[in-house]
C-alpha cells in the first residue's frame, strides 16, 4: 500500500503549482496582446489561458477544502473535478463567495458580478470546449471524424473565437463593424485588448481570493506571488507588458 505524501510536500507543490498557473496565464495575454491582422495565431494564447485557468481554479477549490476539512483532496478529487472549465468556473461562483467573504472585501460583490458577464461566461464555455476537445479539431479531421452536430457542423475553435469578437463588438463596440471596411483598420488589435482586459478582470477576481483567508490559510500564505493580478487597477487593464516566461 502506497504512503500518502507528507503534508509538507503538498504544502510545496501547491506553492509551486500557484507560480505554473500564473505564469501560464501571463503567457497565454503576451500571445493574445500580439494578435492582429497579421498575427492570427490563436491556437497558442487558447492553449495557454485554457491550462492557466483550469489549474488556478482548481488551485482555489483545494485551498477552500483544505480550510473546510483541514486537509487537501486526495488525487481521485482533484480528477473529479474534471478538465471543463465551465464546470470549475460553476463550482468557484457555488462554493468560493460566501456571504463573509462578500462582505469583509469592498471588491468582492464586483468580482461576483464580473462571473456574470455574460463575454466572460462565453469565452469560459469557448476555452472548457478547446482545453477538453476542440485543440485537436484538425488532427480529428485529418482521422476522418465527422464534424457534424445536429446537422451542422461544429465550428473551429478559431471560428467560435470570431463569433466572441463579433459578439463583443455588437454589445460593446457597434461602431466598429464600420470600421472594418476601412483598409488597413486596427479593429482586431482592439478587439483583442478588450478581451486582454476582461481575462485580467477575471484572474483578478479570482486572485483577490488569495487574500482573504476564507479562501484557506494556503491560499493566503500564497498571495504575494499573485500580486501581479491583485494590484491591478482599473485604469491599468489592458496596459500591462507581459513579458513571454
Amino acid at each position: 500500500m502506497t504512503k500518502e505524501l507528507p503534508v509538507k510536500f503538498r504544502d510545496f507543490s501547491m506553492d509551486e503549482e500557484v507560480v505554473v498557473a500564473i505564469k501560464l496565464i501571463q503567457n497565454g495575454l503576451f500571445e493574445l496582446k500580439r494578435i492582429d491582422g497579421q498575427d492570427d495565431f490563436l491556437h497558442l494564447p487558447m492553449l495557454l489561458l485554457s491550462n492557466g485557468f483550469e489549474r488556478l481554479m482548481k488551485l482555489i477549490l483545494c485551498g477552500v477544502a483544505h480550510k473546510n476539512t483541514g486537509s487537501y483532496p486526495s488525487k481521485n478529487e482533484i480528477k473529479t473535478m474534471g478538465h471543463k472549465l465551465d464546470r470549475l468556473f460553476k463550482k468557484v461562483k457555488e462554493k468560493c463567495f460566501p456571504e463573509t467573504y462578500l462582505n469583509d472585501f469592498y471588491f468582492a460583490r464586483q468580482d461576483k458580478e464580473l462571473l456574470d458577464d455574460p463575454i466572460l461566461i462565453e469565452l469560459i464555455e469557448l476555452l472548457a470546449d478547446f482545453a477538453s476537445t476542440d485543440r485537436y479539431y484538425d488532427m480529428d479531421c485529418i482521422g476522418g471524424e465527422n464534424k457534424i452536430e445536429n446537422g451542422d457542423r461544429k465550428l473551429h475553435p478559431e471560428d467560435k473565437w470570431g463569433k466572441l469578437e463579433n459578439k463583443l463588438i455588437e454589445e460593446q463596440h457597434p461602431e466598429w463593424f464600420e470600421e472594418y471596411g476601412i483598409p488597413f483598420n486596427n479593429v482586431t488589435e482592439k478587439v483583442s485588448l478588450e478581451l486582454v482586459k476582461i481575462i485580467e478582470k477575471f484572474a483578478r477576481a479570482l486572485c483577490r481570493m488569495f487574500r482573504s483567508k476564507n479562501a484557506g490559510h494556503r491560499l493566503y500564505l500564497n498571495s504575494p506571488e499573485v500580486n501581479c493580478f491583485t494590484q491591478l487597477n482599473d485604469k491599468d487593464l489592458g496596459k500591462l507588458k507581459y513579458i513571454k516566461k
